[in-house]
C-alpha cells in the first residue's frame, strides 16, 4: 500500500504584473514574483511546509501579444523565452530555496518546432529542474501563441 504524502500547505499568489515589450523586462516580474513568494512563504509556513507554489498565467510577461496586437514573428523575437532558460532559472532558484514545486505559465519556444511560439504551463521541482511542460491546446481567438494541434 503506498503512503499518504506528508500534510502541507500551497500557495497560489496573484500578483501584480506588467506587460512587456522585451525579454530584459520579463525580470522585472520575475523579481516581483520572488518578493511576493518570500513574503508569502514567510506568512503562511507556521504549521505545514508549503510544497507547492502556483503563479497564474501572464505573471512572466503580460498579455502583450494580445494587447499589442503583435505579429508572431515580432513576439517570438523579443519576448518569447526558452523553457527551461535563464528567467526559468531564477524561479527555479525560488524553488530549490523553499523546497517546494513551482507551477508557472509562459509563452515559449519549443526547439523542435522552430518559428512558432506556445503557451507553456510548466512545473520546476525542488531541485530546481523543470520536470512537465505542456502547452495550452486552447487558446482565445486574440492570442496567436500556436497550439499543438
Amino acid at each position: 500500500m503506498t503512503k499518504a504524502p506528508d500534510p502541507y500547505c500551497a500557495l497560489v499568489l496573484q500578483p501584480a504584473f506588467k506587460n512587456v515589450r522585451s525579454r530584459a523586462e520579463i525580470m522585472e516580474n520575475i523579481e516581483n514574483v520572488s518578493l511576493l513568494i518570500d513574503i508569502a512563504v514567510w506568512m503562511a509556513e507556521t504549521e505545514l511546509p508549503i510544497r507547492l507554489i502556483a503563479i497564474p498565467e501572464g505573471v512572466l510577461q503580460g498579455f502583450a501579444d494580445e494587447i499589442f496586437d503583435m505579429k508572431h514573428s515580432d513576439y517570438l523575437k523579443t519576448i518569447a523565452i526558452d523553457i527551461p532558460g535563464p528567467e526559468v532559472a531564477m524561479l527555479a532558484r525560488k524553488a530549490k530555496q523553499y523546497n517546494t514545486y513551482i507551477v508557472c505559465q509562459a509563452r515559449g519556444t519549443d526547439n523542435k518546432i522552430k518559428g512558432y511560439y506556445f503557451n507553456w504551463a510548466f512545473v520546476i521541482d525542488p531541485n530546481g529542474e523543470v520536470i512537465h511542460k505542456a502547452a495550452k491546446h486552447q487558446v482565445y481567438y486574440k492570442e496567436p501563441s500556436t497550439t499543438p494541434h
